[in-house]
């Protein structure tokens, strides 16, 4: 039947062997199979409710307004049922990729990637004005584009990045199947996070008001000089990089003079806008302002300066303790002496 789950050896989905070739496991392959073809079925479930919102909004009767209420909650969980979906079968195959190549770090690809995946989905089908739906649409579409293709060209074809390689040894204590499981629960997680995170973009395309508010415009300056300075600091990171830099060396030029980490300031403003742009959109659109809150959180106290602060120690040492005395952390400030 269409839910029905194939028998597999669940020995084959996590084996490390490099025989295991992607999307080659009964389990990877059913999962792939149901994710589409329910991701087919939300499609059409969403266009025809679509089209009876649409035809209901043109009737003046009481009757019709309550059914249109009723409908646009529905369409709300259809969207949210495709975007799971979409993130989870994107997750899914960069997971096989990872198990196959020996490299985890393919999940930050996915995880910046998926957002452009989410833009282009609820910007085309959203139903709210056109406009308002390119201008969100582009600011989430833009910015994961660009985060996926700077981290792509740093993870591709190179070794697994540090943070991944003390996962691997934290949870391969148990063995190599059992760090496997917990692997992909991971990337799962973070396409869970990928669906939370967009809620703006969501709330904002289905927002059916005629005109750009003016939040909505301070939320596009934000994010223009974001954008510009998390492009600005990887491209100083990379020039310093590519200068012939010792292994303990640390970069304090530009933007990195005043800011340990001046790339998640300007991702967490990126956040920051996409938030201001969500108060015009009520009456979920407050609730935004906890997904700034949220990033903040991930990257003071979990995935975003411990881990690469932890690395960089380890590597550079007492060059990077005196750099942490006499550099801020996370705003960008005047450097101590």
């Amino acid at each position: 039947s269409f839910w029905q789950w194939p028998s597999f050896d669940e020995r084959r989905l996590w084996s490390p062997s490099p025989r295991c070739r992607p999307f080659s496991s009964p389990r990877a392959n059913a999962l792939l199979l149901l994710a589409a073809r329910a991701t087919l079925f939300l499609f059409v479930a969403v266009a025809a409710s679509e089209s009876a919102l649409h035809f209901t909004a043109q009737s003046g009767t009481g009757t019709y307004a309550i059914f249109l209420s009723n409908q646009g909650q529905w369409i709300t969980v259809a969207y949210l049922g495709v975007a799971t979906l979409l993130v989870v079968a994107s997750m899914t195959g960069l997971f096989v990729l990872g198990l196959r190549r020996g490299n985890f770090s393919y999940v930050d690809i996915g995880w910046s990637g998926n957002f452009m995946l989410l833009a282009v989905f609820y910007g085309l089908y959203a139903g709210g004005d056109p406009a308002r739906r390119l201008l969100i649409g582009t600011m989430y579409g833009l910015w994961g584009l660009r985060l996926a293709w700077h981290l792509g060209r740093r993870i591709v074809g190179e070794p697994e990045e540090g943070r991944y390689v003390d996962l691997r040894r934290k949870w391969g204590a148990a063995g190599p199947a059992a760090f496997h499981r917990r692997m992909y629960r991971f990337y799962l997680l973070q396409a869970a996070l990928d669906v939370v995170l967009a809620l703006p973009l969501l709330w904002v395309a289905q927002n059916p008001a005629p005109s750009i508010a003016p939040p909505e415009w301070a939320a596009l300056a934000i994010w223009v000089v974001a954008l510009g300075g998390e492009t600005l600091a990887d491209a100083q990171l990379a020039a310093f990089k590519r200068g012939g830099a010792r292994h303990d060396e640390v970069c304090d030029r530009g933007l990195w003079s005043w800011s340990r980490h001046p790339n998640y300031f300007c991702e967490w403003l990126v956040w920051v806008a996409y938030a201001l742009a969500s108060l015009a959109a009520p009456p979920w659109g407050v609730f935004g302002l906890a997904m700034p809150a949220l990033m903040l959180f991930f990257l003071l106290r979990v995935t975003g300066i411990p881990a690469t602060e932890a690395q960089a120690l380890r590597s550079k040492g007492d060059t990077y303790r005196d750099y942490q005395r006499r550099t801020s952390a996370f705003v960008p400030w005047p450097p101590r002496r």
